[in-house]
């Protein structure tokens, strides 16, 4: 019967290949954009987390006395060096520091950071060293968060806080 007038059965068309190529194009180029942006995101969302951990320790540690609240001659449920918000107990300072360095995975645990996470803390007292410790290095990949904090103890003196905590 009737033959088809362009004889063109079988063959694409120069316009589906050119749009074919573009609709793969656009495709590739929002793939390698979404694979760019992930690790920002991720990166940005550890950063985050990491913040909001290191000033709710540093916030509990300066405002609270703690859990109980003689914790320095019991063990602590729940760390804190205050008599009232920003003035520090010495002696909290130096029970702090004496447990944590015998058991820093359970000073680690009581200030409620996570398993990934590890911490480096140094308090001084009008520049001299109060606690020191935690963790002496910090791995090359780390991404890691320094908090520094400024409080006064009943004499006066400044109490300088570097709470450093990385995953």
């Amino acid at each position: 019967m009737g033959r088809r007038g362009n004889g063109s059965k079988g063959q694409f068309n120069i316009e589906y290949i050119v749009a074919l190529i573009i609709f793969i194009s656009i495709i590739v180029f929002l793939s390698i954009q979404l694979a760019q942006a992930v690790p920002k995101f991720h990166g940005d969302s550890v950063t985050n987390r990491l913040q909001a951990q290191a000033f709710r320790v540093t916030d509990d540690l300066i405002k609270t006395p703690g859990e109980p609240q003689r914790w320095e001659s019991a063990s602590a449920q729940a760390f804190g060096f205050a008599e009232r918000p920003y003035l520090i107990n010495a002696t909290k300072l130096a029970a702090f520091n004496t447990t944590c360095l015998a058991d820093y995975e359970g000073t680690k645990n009581t200030l409620g950071l996570s398993l990934q996470s590890d911490f480096q803390m140094r308090v001084l007292v009008n520049g001299t060293s109060a606690i020191d410790c935690g963790q002496r290095r910090v791995p090359l990949a780390a991404t890691q968060l320094v908090v520094r904090r400024t409080a006064y103890t009943p004499a006066g003196e400044i109490v300088d806080m570097t709470f450093q905590v990385w995953t």
